[in-house]
């Protein structure tokens, strides 16, 4: 994406124009922070996990606190979620409701592009985050109240085809002319995803610039002119009832900016994909509200599979932690670093002895090489099935394959006893569909 190159729309869209990329994925978009972070035609809003920089693409780059350089110091703006939330629709709503929509009203852009990930869905394996589909199609709803509709949808990343298939069925819904109910306050944000705003905000409220200081201003929680104090007093203060004066109340509004008239569709280019806002009839398939999953497992997992696993053991009795180093080389300490990402390793739990031991997976072609001490230790005691602590996928040594974890009576007992200490919930339900 370049100023020389542009946009094919009816609008020839370089950084001259104003163009806002929000970023969904549960990945920090670094990459585009950099090219763009001296930029003030530019606005770039991440929500993602953070976890104090231990997600990857790990490290400060993803934090609040970077809010660009030079000219475009303000227009960079970073939700990174913190610990386990939970990060569902009622966190992603407010973030809309308190920073990425005053910010891009604000900001007034000529297109926008949206960094479309669905591996913050419920049902990921890896972001363990829990929007929606319809949450999804609630946020893309919002933004085509922006830039006379022109949005862009890129598809980017998810782990479970069930939830990106159901999750991207909404917004193509929300793309065709479909309007999304407005949902019901269930409960309030989290604590976790409550003081990840407040620290946005926090660092926004500091700049002295115009932009920061107009879009700040007109947040609903611009009453707290003390955000530090306001994350301070976050501890300890998450209540179930009812209080019509939170600030953080979850309230998701039809857009508050009427769209602009969309442009003429004999101009539009057919590789542009335009969202209509308001009203509008269309011919897009209804979707459901609520989407549901259907758990079929009915056959008892194979010979190979009993005879390599027990159930795991007890906090007490030593069960290993997510984020366990090798038990050889203790070099991997943190299964979330970016260099350790960068060099394709990770660390696995034999699902046997429980022992943990780093792996580095390549590919020659389409085959898969697995090798590190996971690999060795493997070999020498014929504990051949492994769990990824990063990512959950189980690998059989022997077979040389993965293994289809998620739908195996024995297997995701395991997985839910992982994913549980990593994430505090259970493996979710959209795992375990058979149509992927």
């Amino acid at each position: 994406m370049s100023s020389q190159s542009g946009f094919d729309l009816d609008l020839h869209v370089d950084l001259t124009n104003h163009l806002l990329m929000l970023d969904w994925d549960v990945h920090h978009g670094n990459g585009i922070q950099n090219a763009f972070e001296s930029s003030k035609n530019v606005l770039y809003i991440s929500i993602h996990r953070w976890d104090q920089g231990r997600f990857y693409p790990g490290g400060p780059a993803a934090g609040p606190t970077k809010v660009g350089v030079v000219e475009g110091e303000g227009y960079n703006i970073n939700i990174g979620w913190n610990g386990r939330g939970p990060f569902g629709d009622e966190e992603y709503f407010a973030a809309f409701d308190s920073v990425v929509m005053p910010a891009a009203r604000a900001f007034d852009p000529d297109l926008v592009f949206v960094s479309a990930g669905f591996d913050a869905a419920a049902g990921d394996p890896l972001g363990g985050c829990m929007v929606s589909p319809h949450g999804y199609g609630q946020m893309l709803h919002m933004l085509t109240s922006l830039a006379s509709g022109r949005v862009i949808l890129a598809l980017e990343g998810g782990y479970n085809l069930a939830s990106i298939s159901t999750s991207m069925l909404s917004c193509a819904s929300v793309m065709l002319g479909e309007v999304p109910p407005l949902n019901k306050k269930e409960r309030k944000p989290s604590e976790d995803g409550r003081r990840a705003i407040m620290q946005t905000l926090e660092a926004h409220s500091k700049l002295d610039n115009s932009f920061s200081r107009s879009w700040v201003a007109s947040s609903p929680l611009a009453t707290m002119r003390d955000f530090a104090a306001a994350v301070a007093a976050m501890a300890g203060s998450e209540s179930d009832e009812e209080d019509d004066i939170d600030p953080f109340s979850v309230r998701v509004r039809p857009p508050q900016q009427q769209p602009r008239q969309p442009p003429s569709s004999s101009s539009t280019s057919p590789a542009a994909a335009q969202s209509r806002g308001g009203n509008s009839r269309s011919t897009a398939p209804q979707v459901l509200e609520d989407a549901r999953f259907v758990t079929d497992v009915v056959e008892p997992s194979p010979y190979y599979i009993r005879d390599n696993i027990r159930r795991p053991p007890s906090k007490d009795d030593g069960r290993p932690q997510c984020d366990a180093p090798c038990d050889e080389c203790s070099r991997i300490k943190d299964p979330s670093l970016m260099d350790f990402h960068r060099m394709g390793l990770s660390n696995w739990v034999c699902l046997k002895c429980y022992s943990v031991y780093c792996c580095l997976e390549r590919r020659e072609g389409k085959r898969i090489v697995m090798e590190g001490h996971a690999k060795d230790h493997a070999d020498k005691t014929q504990h051949n099935i492994a769990l990824c602590l990063q990512n959950f996928m189980v690998y059989d040594f022997k077979l040389k394959s993965y293994l289809e974890a998620f739908r195996d009576p024995d297997l995701r007992p395991i997985l839910n006893t992982f994913h549980m200490d990593k994430f505090n919930q259970p493996v979710p339900e959209a795992h375990l569909t058979r149509e992927y």
